[in-house]
């Protein structure tokens, strides 16, 4: 059964690797723009002062909305988490922690729609799939953190499972 601590070490996980991949994805971003534009020697500066702008305003603002959304997630996770505490199959437990992490992205865009009146800024942009693909990322991240203790107990019972390749080289010998 999971335990609080266990939803609780997922979440900081998908949190962290959230924050880290939305800074990363929007460094390649600001880098590729940069590229594609020509720029003088005052540009270049212009560019820098704005690239910094970004990046801080990313880690106060992405920072706190992630934070938040992880908190509100969590119970709901565990539920998750609970609900499939009978499931052996590792895969059953990734399809649905991914559906959950696509989820919350697509929830968190549907809310900040709502809140900034723009739709099109919301779901027409090119980064709609990717803030998509980050939290659903995320979130298998958290969950693969979080189990991996509980599923070092799992014994397979099919015959045809695959064997650690540890246990594999020891059966060699």
């Amino acid at each position: 059964m999971p335990t609080r601590e266990e939803a609780l070490r997922g979440a900081i996980w998908a949190l962290l690797a959230f924050n880290a991949l939305m800074l990363t994805t929007l460094i390649a971003c600001a880098l590729v723009a940069s590229m594609l534009q020509p720029s003088g020697g005052g540009a270049i500066v212009a560019q820098l002062w704005a690239f910094i702008m970004v990046l801080g305003y990313a880690v106060l603002i992405g920072g706190a909305v992630s934070t938040v959304v992880a908190l509100a997630g969590l119970p709901l996770a565990w539920l998750l988490a609970r609900a499939l505490r009978r499931t052996v199959s590792i895969t059953a437990h990734a399809v649905a922690f991914g559906a959950f992490g696509s989820g919350i992205g697509i929830l968190v865009l549907l809310v900040f729609a709502i809140w900034s009146t723009n739709w099109s800024t919301a779901f027409l942009s090119p980064l709609t799939p990717i803030t998509i693909a980050l939290t659903t990322v995320s979130v298998l991240f958290g969950w693969w953190r979080a189990s991996r203790h509980a599923r070092r107990g799992i014994v397979p019972t099919d015959p045809r499972s695959p064997i650690g390749i540890d246990e594999a080289f020891e059966d060699s010998l």
